[in-house]
């Protein structure tokens, strides 16, 4: 299965240490035969950094990331579905400063992408580059967003987004069920840079929050780093180790800037 995870901290000038903690569970023994990905967000801008080709064990995703000065990042490790290991299907997928990963599939994707397109104006449309269904739904979601007019709202509420991942969910469950299919299952990732909206739906999703670090200073020596704080997700496996608690299914995750987190449910 994939494997995806979101970062966010209080700190970007020490993604380094802020991710340590994560390491182990940020590490694939066996690689990525697939490709992976990252993306993250330097002044308010999101950056990619994709490899579609296999990379041998062990990917540390933690040390890939530890240069990003970025309080923000997004990862993808990819077991595909649809789409040949090419750069245009290897996740995050961005549209201005949105990004998004996904694991998991779309019922039914092929008997109901074009009417998934025509649900997607052609501005957004255009975008779409690859052949995944996990592209097709961020672009579905991006729908919602453009329909509530918060596209390019840079003050937009995690709680708006996230009711609009939710609506794009439930739009796709209603076409796949309608073609003879299964609800769309899955954990995606979704920022703008200010926020990780979160959603699970029949993949395993585990958060962890770190209050506590003790980092490198100037001189190398390992001192108590009081005011730093961060938040990880990660998606496709159940994370080991203390701290973490999985993400009920058919919830929206939410974490700001504040590293605030708050839940919405389908019910």
């Amino acid at each position: 299965m994939s494997f995806c995870f979101g970062f966010i901290s209080n700190d970007a000038a020490m993604t380094q240490c802020a991710l340590e903690p994560f390491a182990a569970n940020l590490t694939l023994p066996e690689g990525a035969p697939n490709g992976w990905g990252l993306s993250y967000y330097q002044v308010g801008q999101p950056l990619l950094r994709k490899q579609p080709k296999p990379y041998p064990g062990p990917l540390e995703l933690a040390s890939m990331a530890a240069s990003f000065r970025s309080n923000l990042v997004l990862g993808h490790v990819r077991h595909p579905t649809i789409g040949s290991l090419r750069t245009e299907n290897t996740h995050p997928f961005r549209f201005r400063n949105w990004t998004f990963c996904h694991v998991g599939s779309l019922g039914k994707f092929v008997e109901i992408k074009e009417e998934l397109l025509r649900s997607i104006p052609e501005h957004l449309r255009r975008n779409i580059h690859g052949r995944t269904d996990s592209e097709h739904i961020f672009h579905l979601f991006l729908s919602y967003l453009n329909d509530t007019g918060k596209l390019d709202d840079q003050r937009i509420s995690p709680l708006e987004a996230g009711r609009s991942l939710l609506a794009a969910h439930t739009f796709l469950d209603r076409m796949s069920r309608e073609a003879g299919g299964d609800p769309c299952s899955g954990s995606c990732l979704v920022s703008n840079g200010q926020f990780i909206l979160a959603i699970c739906r029949g993949v395993p999703l585990g958060i962890r929050r770190q209050n506590t670090y003790s980092c490198p200073d100037e001189s190398g020596r390992v001192v108590p780093a009081p005011h730093l704080k961060s938040v990880v997700l990660i998606g496709g496996n159940e994370p080991t180790g203390p701290g973490w608690e999985p993400v009920e299914q058919g919830t929206v995750v939410t974490i700001n800037a504040q590293l605030e987190i708050a839940s919405v449910s389908t019910e």
